[in-house]
């Protein structure tokens, strides 16, 4: 007796391939739009330091109402791509990828509807720390965080799996390498430049995630 999952074989009925795959495409483009409108903004922020202020400092200061919309934007395209996760892994995978990319997304929208209090000096005039009472827009944005950082572990970790069930070796080791390097994340942030390394994870991350949805869509398509 022999079993068969849409993670190995099912493939998408031409009905609902077109839009499983425009759901995968929202998780392709989502992480290289969010880093070409972060990085086109930092060379006009005056006192914005890279080595100080992380991507969510544009959601203060002049010009804060693109990054917001940036933010928006980005997590609505991730929450949009949990529908293609579902149609395409197996049926407890996909549910759960579809609740993980969800959760990416909804941490990325609260993140930047609240946005963090002025520190580190930036913008021009704001204290050279941390405040020492946080506002509770300051609050809701941490909660925004780390619900998007721990949901997009966890989903990089199932989509390892996943790739790993269907014998995709080297991709399976980069999503499990990428998800457990987001980890490093909160441990990195006090330390010194601990703010350039998360510029280097997050951009890594966001590359590779979506070079991962390309992967399944790819194979989808198949």
């Amino acid at each position: 007796m022999s079993t068969t999952t849409r993670d190995t074989a099912a493939p998408a009925t031409p009905a609902r391939r077109p839009r499983t795959s425009t759901a995968l495409n929202a998780g392709i483009l989502a992480g290289p739009i969010f880093l070409a409108v972060s990085f086109a903004q930092i060379p006009f922020r005056d006192g914005f330091d890279v080595t100080k202020h992380a991507f969510s400092f544009l959601l203060i200061g002049p010009g804060a109402g693109l990054q917001i919309v940036n933010y928006l934007l980005v997590g609505a395209l991730y929450a949009l791509s949990g529908v293609g996760l579902r149609r395409t892994l197996d049926a407890k995978s996909g549910r759960l990828a579809q609740l993980l990319a969800t959760g990416l997304g909804v941490g990325l929208v609260v993140a930047g509807l609240f946005p963090p209090p002025p520190s580190f000096g930036y913008p021009r005039g704001a204290p050279a720390g941390m405040p020492s009472q946080l506002s509770a827009s300051a609050v809701l944005h941490g909660v925004g965080f780390g619900l998007g950082v721990i949901s997009w572990c966890v989903l990089l970790l199932l989509l390892a799996a996943s790739l790993r069930r269907r014998a995709q070796h080297r991709w399976a080791v980069l999503a499990l390498i990428t998800g457990l390097a987001l980890l490093l994340v909160p441990a990195t942030s006090t330390q010194p430049y601990g703010t350039v390394a998360l510029y280097i994870i997050v951009t890594a991350a966001y590359a590779m995630t979506s070079l991962l949805y390309a992967r399944l869509s790819a194979s989808t398509a198949g």
